[in-house]
């Protein structure tokens, strides 16, 4: 008797492996899914508890997800925006000549080079941030300050203040004269002490110059919570601050470099890191910019405008758990 096979069931409708969608594409598809609801999230947890809040987030998490972290910073942080009542002074030339577009460092001007600064016109004109003069040694006070600090808020610009340095007054004499200027409202950068246009005398050793500078970052950072850029030239820091005594600067060399650096060096090619600092946040980088019809320097951050606000704000929650 011939053997028996089971009747052929109804054709199967199983498509063969090769037809069968491939795992690359069902991980892409989740992939910006999960991309999708991750931004809506970093969203909503920003305009819930703030950015500085959702900088912990974002910071922890660029290590792992790379360059579509920074995507989602960019469309969560940016510059603020134009408020009523940013103006450009009377009368004022709207020309304003900075370059091209850029989207991988921000700009900005230091408004002790140029006075009667069209500040709207500036910021539709591509400057994310300006540092605004504010105090002098141990007495003086910038009399336009008040003015200026308001006016570029309402334009949506990131402020600092500066306080140009003066060897030949304590530190902290000069430090409670910029914290008069800014102690209710530090701005949204952090300060910057202007070397370079110090006029050092004989008295002004370089010990001592480091120890005051040193003083004088500990007394404002205590107050306003964000550390104190230093503002210096190369060639000014091997003149002046690079002791022939190592041993005796040693400790405060370090201590200054734990601050940010605001290379004042226009025209080179790239700046690079001086004494015992490994990097730079600032960089005196043109001064053949115009506004306005004058010739001005130009100043750049090393990264984008949302990295600008994300350094800022990372530095204030860096202060708070400390």
């Amino acid at each position: 008797m011939a053997p028996t096979h089971p009747a052929a069931g109804p054709p199967s409708h199983h498509r063969p492996p090769y037809q069968r969608p491939g795992w690359l594409r069902a991980v892409l598809r989740t992939t910006l899914l999960g991309c999708f609801v991750a931004g809506v999230a970093l969203a909503l947890y920003a305009a819930v508890a703030g950015p500085a809040a959702a900088l912990a987030l974002v910071t922890g998490a660029r290590g792992w997800a790379g360059h579509g972290v920074e995507v989602l910073a960019e469309l969560v942080v940016g510059q603020p925006d134009l408020q009523d009542g940013c103006l450009d002074p009377e009368g004022a030339d709207s020309e304003i000549g900075i370059g091209p577009a850029v989207t991988h460092f921000a700009r900005g001007l230091d408004a002790s080079a140029v006075k009667d600064v069209p500040w709207r016109t500036a910021r539709e004109g591509g400057v994310a941030f300006a540092y605004i003069p504010a105090s002098q040694g141990a007495h003086h006070a910038d009399n336009d300050f008040s003015d200026t600090w308001r006016m570029t808020r309402k334009c949506g610009i990131l402020r600092g203040a500066i306080h140009h340095w003066n060897p030949d007054f304590a530190a902290d004499t000069q430090a409670s004269n910029l914290l008069s200027q800014i102690a209710a409202d530090p701005g949204e950068l952090p300060p910057v002490v202007d070397v370079t246009r110090a006029n050092f005398t004989a008295e002004a050793s370089c010990k001592k110059t480091l120890g005051g500078l040193r003083s004088f970052s500990e007394i404002v950072e205590d107050r306003v919570g964000l550390p104190v850029v230093v503002r210096i030239s190369p060639d000014l820091w091997q003149r002046k601050l690079a002791c022939a005594s190592a041993d005796d600067s040693h400790e405060d060399q370090l201590a200054l470099a734990s601050q940010p650096l605001w290379i004042d060096q226009p025209g080179s090619d790239a700046p690079m890191p001086f004494g015992k600092w490994h990097s730079w946040a600032f960089w005196s980088f043109r001064e053949d910019a115009r506004l306005s019809g004058k010739r001005i320097p130009l100043e750049r951050y090393r990264g984008s405008v949302a990295d600008l606000v994300l350094w800022s704000d990372g530095l204030r929650v860096r202060a708070r758990l400390q």
